[in-house]
């Protein structure tokens, strides 16, 4: 099943919108953002375009302000895919 960020009514009434969409569990975890006929995709472990170019500052905000929420959506959508794995939490340590 989908899931869709609520965005701010300004936002939804130009006509974006960001999901993590259904079979995807293959790829890096990400969402799709629409606005109109373009999209583009966003990675949700290093925070950064997947794909396409330049992209609207305040779309870019909005999913960083929820971005641990749309992190725990992908896990919950994909746990034998998660955003980042234990061995990438823990590889801090110092050699």
């Amino acid at each position: 099943m989908t899931y869709s960020l609520i965005l701010m009514k300004q936002l939804k009434d130009q006509g974006w919108k960001v999901k993590i969409r259904d079979r995807e569990r293959n790829e890096v975890p990400h969402v799709h953002i629409f606005h109109g006929p373009e999209q583009w995709r966003w990675n949700l472990r290093d925070d950064c375009l997947l794909s396409g170019s330049k992209l609207d500052k305040q779309i870019i905000s909005a999913i960083a302000a929820d971005l641990n929420n749309l992190r725990a959506h992908w896990d919950l959508m994909y746990p034998e895919n998660p955003v980042f794995t234990q061995v990438e939490e823990g590889e801090h340590d110092d050699d």
